[in-house]
């Protein structure tokens, strides 16, 4: 379903299915024709929906997030070893998108699908018991990002419902609890408030800040808008830019 390089590596690549499975293949043995399999583990129940490199430190993990409702942590030394797993959020929940701060490495975003609802949950994997911020959506996250100059700033963007409208909000997690108020038995939960709200007229699939720009960001669409948007923070009642061409929405 989706694929993703480790960092530092140019000769790995991982890959996951809707069946739940998660393989990561070595290119380089597979171009001189030898095992290109590195491991393969099959823990989640459903699709296995985004992948994304964690470094708490000298070590290289691997995130999976399914719509089972769980994140898994892979350890990239390891043969096919979990090494933590993120409780599920919610009975009906689906974890629709990760991003891991660029910043902070050990630090992570996910945007989740609770039955009509949704949230953004952030994490530290230096303590997997329960996020660190909780906030909860009208409507599922699909996509979240992380500010590169702000390990602090947080761009989502939502799906539409007739109750809600579809959009982009950005948040500051540094306003929400510390980290040392969440304990393993205890899901942080905020009334934090975004600092920029954007309504768009299509459910957003992906947003992605601009690289040297700080208040830029592009989106794109679930159903019927095949445009990229590129947005301006402090001008964002109108598009910055609009990229065309695509027939279809762009994945």
């Amino acid at each position: 379903h989706t694929t993703d390089c480790p960092p530092q590596s140019h000769d790995h690549i991982a890959s996951s299915a809707s069946n739940g499975t998660v393989v990561l293949w070595d290119v380089a043995a597979g171009r001189s024709g030898g095992q290109s399999v590195v491991w393969e583990a099959k823990d989640h129940s459903r699709t296995v929906w985004r992948l994304a490199w964690c470094q708490p430190g000298n070590e290289v993990l691997m995130l999976s997030g399914s719509l089972d409702g769980s994140i898994r942590a892979w350890d990239f030394r390891a043969s096919c070893l979990c090494v933590m797993e993120m409780s599920k959020h919610h009975q009906q929940a689906a974890v629709r998108d990760l991003r891991v701060c660029g910043a902070e490495p050990w630090k992570f975003a996910a945007g989740l699908e609770c039955s009509n609802e949704g949230a953004i949950a952030v994490w530290d994997v230096r303590n997997p018991g329960g996020p660190v911020v909780r906030v909860k959506e009208e409507t599922a996250v699909h996509a979240v990002d992380w500010h590169p100059a702000h390990p602090t700033i947080l761009a989502s963007g939502r799906i539409g419902r007739q109750h809600a409208p579809a959009g982009v909000k950005i948040w500051d997690t540094s306003l929400g609890p510390s980290p040392s108020a969440t304990t393993a038995s205890s899901t942080a939960s905020s009334d934090l408030q975004p600092i920029a709200v954007l309504q768009t007229m299509d459910g957003v699939s992906n947003v992605m800040w601009r690289p040297t720009y700080r208040t830029q960001l592009a989106t794109t669409y679930m159903t019927h808008l095949s445009t990229v948007h590129v947005w301006d923070i402090p001008t964002f009642w109108s598009p910055l830019a609009a990229c065309c061409g695509h027939s279809m929405p762009v994945t």
